[in-house]
């Protein structure tokens, strides 16, 4: 009698640890089923300097083939790149923004199920760069409105 106890136990734990095994590892903790959905994890930055870096993440909730999502931007053609094009489920990418010659850029970033390409998440960027609004040496001057203190520097802008 004495050996049944534990082995009552070892049996109640296993069975426990087998039948939280049963769920998708895509899908929100607690449930099984669902529309299948993409969601950013980890958006790019509001802003980035231009010819920057930024590491960003998406997953694809409920997709029983585990496809993973594409990852594109707009306007096309010179708005930015990513290494690699293509990620698993949170496996993020590296985006590198364009290098501009204009003050700022708005950039749309979004993650498209490799699974349902009707499905994705979008993150807008505004990519500065490009024009330097100040180069060179200036001066300044900073005082009280009643002349009981004064200051005076340079500073210079590269």
């Amino acid at each position: 009698m004495k050996h049944r106890v534990p082995l009552l136990c070892l049996a109640i734990l296993a069975l426990a640890v087998l039948s939280a095994c049963g769920g998708s590892y895509d899908s929100p903790p607690g449930t099984t089923t669902g529309t299948l959905t993409v969601q950013m994890v980890q958006a790019p930055p509001t802003s980035l300097l231009a010819g920057g870096s930024t590491a960003i993440v998406a997953n694809v909730l409920y997709d029983k083939k585990n496809g993973g999502v594409t990852w594109s931007c707009a306007p096309a053609g010179d708005c930015g790149s990513f290494s690699p094009a293509t990620t698993a489920y949170n496996v993020g990418t590296q985006y590198t923004a364009p290098t501009l010659s204009i003050v700022s850029k708005p950039i749309q970033i979004t993650a498209t199920s490799v699974t349902d390409s009707s499905q994705s998440a979008s993150a807008s960027v505004l990519i500065y760069g490009g024009v330097t609004l100040l180069n060179g040496q200036y001066a300044f001057v900073l005082g009280a409105g009643n002349g009981s203190f004064g200051m005076v520097g340079s500073v210079a802008f590269d």
